[in-house]
This record gives C-alpha cells, structure tokens and sequence, in this order.
C-alpha cells in the first residue's frame, strides 16, 4: 500500500539566472530587449513538474510514494525515470508514450522570482488497469484531456478510501466549474496561489454570507468562495505574505516573522503542499501541518530548481526543533 499516489506531468526544467542589470522589472513585469542577445548568469537544469516534485519529496521524508503519468519516448524520458527512481518513488504506473516527445519548462530567474515557460507535450491519458491503494492522492498539473481521466480518479478514491489533495494547473483552471465540481466536492485539501484561487473564484458567482467580524478579514471572502465549492480545507499562498487557510469553521493566518530573500522561488508551492501532506500523514493538525509546509518551502527557495532543496525526514525535524519558528499563525473563528 502506498502512503500517496501523485497524478501529474513530469518535465524538463531549464533554469536561466538572468542579470539583473539586463532586464527590468516593473511589479508583476518582466522587460526584456526583443531581438537581443541577453547575457545569462547561470543555467542550471532539473527534473519539473508538481506531481514529481511532491512524490521525491514525501519519498524523502520516508513515505512510500508513486506516481501516474505519462512520459515521452526520447532518451530525456529515461533520465527523468532514473530520477525518479533514485528517490524511490515507484514507477509501476509511469508509462511511455509512443511517438511523444518529453515535457519541457524553461524559467526565467530573477531576484527570486521567476516567470516559466511551460511546454505540455499532447498525451493519451489512460488510467492503469490495476492499482495499488493509497492513503492520499495528489492530483495536479497536466495537459489538455486530462480531465478524462476524472470519473476514473473519483472511482478509485471511492473505492480505496484515499484522501485527495487538489492541486489544479494551468489546464485544469481552463476548465468550466462543473467539470471540477465532482472532484471539488471530493476534495480533503485544495491547495492553490493566490493569482490561482483568484482564477477559480471568478467561476462562482454566489458568494457565501459572512458574518461582520469575518468581513474584516483578508481573502476571507475568497476562501469562503472555494470552502463553499465543497473542499474540507482549503489553503492558499502568497509567496513572502504568507498564506491562508480554512478548516472546520476556523480561520488560519501564516505570517512570516522574518522575511529573507529567496535564490530561485521555483517550488515554493509544491514544497508547501508536501510539508502538510507529509504533517498529516504524521497525524499533525493543520497548524502544525502547515508549520510543515513553511519549513519545506523555506528550504527549496535557498536552492535552484524544485527538488535541490527538499528535506529528509531528519533535516525537516531538525528544522522544526531547533530552528525560530518561520511563521506565526494566528487562528479565528469562520463563521
């Protein structure tokens, strides 16, 4: 039996450090010179995609993880198979696709933050014939028609019991509401970015009451929007502000006490998602399960690339037990 099953893409991640006297950066723009040639610090490469980055991490905190995807049928393929299984995540349901070509991400780095370029190759999503149960399913990124693959997913967490976590991508936000409206209501944890839960609340048009002292609250008409689309918890992050959450009627607030630069923010989130997946797998509540995920995500942004960063089981209780608390969290009633 596994201890969580992630569903998703996997990628080629080519990380290019630009200098920072090259480009110009004005709030959420990126200017660069078209039709020049642009200098670039540092290219580094690693292996990408939110369903991989979350099953190597929760394998190296211990937990037996697997993955469903589907890969190209280059040589790139193997190497992102080996990498995979370096960090022991099981490959029985990692197929490759005939005549396919692998994923590639190219991320444009700099002072921290980082805009991506993202290329799905087209799949044939097929769900495998026999599989294994597990406690958790992590269900995130993928291309075009993966929503096929929905009734199939919602079958198997009916019939094995699992938890699922939602973490939805590009393509999924694409999607109208009532194509998400089963796996929604199925949902154990939807985690999301802020500019994301922005998305899928555009989608709502009903607004759910809230008392006055809730009103006062930042996003709490936001999270309201997604808790009511029928989520157990849902959480949302901001990057450097913190994040937000919401869970049996209570209100959680993630501040950072000390604010610090980030070397290269690529997998902040699913570092995030890794850290409360692998605190709940331990049995922790949700506030310490989100201490978790501050601690995993706080490491990843020292390193280059999504997976340089992710701790091990020792390294992530060493950091909880010895080091000053990243963030505070303030809780209030949801009602």
């Amino acid at each position: 039996m596994l201890d969580v099953l992630t569903i998703g893409d996997v990628s080629l991640d080519t990380f290019l450090m630009l200098d920072e006297g090259e480009v110009e950066i004005n709030g959420k723009l990126l200017t660069l010179a078209f039709g020049a040639k642009i200098p670039v610090k540092q290219v580094a490469y690693s292996m990408g995609g939110n369903a991989a980055n979350v099953a190597v991490g929760l394998s190296r905190l211990g937990f037996r993880a697997g993955i469903v995807t589907a890969l190209g049928a280059d040589g790139l393929a193997e190497h992102l198979r080996a990498d995979l299984a370096k960090d022991g995540v099981s490959l029985k349901y990692a197929r490759r696709q005939a005549g396919s070509q692998s994923n590639h991400s190219t991320v444009l780095s700099s002072k921290g933050e980082r805009s991506i370029f993202i290329h799905h190759e087209p799949r044939q999503y097929l769900w495998p014939a026999k599989i294994e149960p597990s406690s958790w399913v992590y269900l995130t990124s993928m291309a075009e028609g993966a929503e096929n693959l929905f009734p199939a997913i919602l079958h198997y967490i009916d019939k094995s019991g699992a938890k699922l976590a939602l973490a939805p991508g590009t393509f999924q936000l694409r999607l109208p509401l009532p194509k998400l409206r089963g796996l929604l209501k199925q949902t154990e944890v939807l985690f999301l970015n802020l500019d994301e839960a922005e998305r899928l609340a555009a989608k709502v048009h009903s607004i759910p009451k809230l008392s006055p002292a809730t009103k006062r609250l930042k996003h709490a008409k936001l999270l309201a929007q997604l808790k009511a689309l029928g989520p157990s918890a849902v959480i949302v992050t901001d990057g450097q502000n913190g994040a937000w959450a919401v869970s049996d009627g209570v209100w959680f607030r993630l501040t950072l006490n000390k604010k610090r630069p980030d070397k290269e923010s690529t997998g902040a989130g699913d570092a995030f998602a890794t850290g409360v997946l692998a605190g709940l797998l331990r049995g922790q509540a949700l506030p310490e399960a989100l201490n978790w995920g501050i601690e995993e995500a706080a490491s990843v942004v020292q390193q280059i690339g999504a997976e340089a960063g992710l701790l091990t089981e020792y390294q992530l209780k060493e950091r909880l037990n010895h080091h000053q608390p990243i963030c505070k969290i303030r809780t209030e009633v949801f009602k």
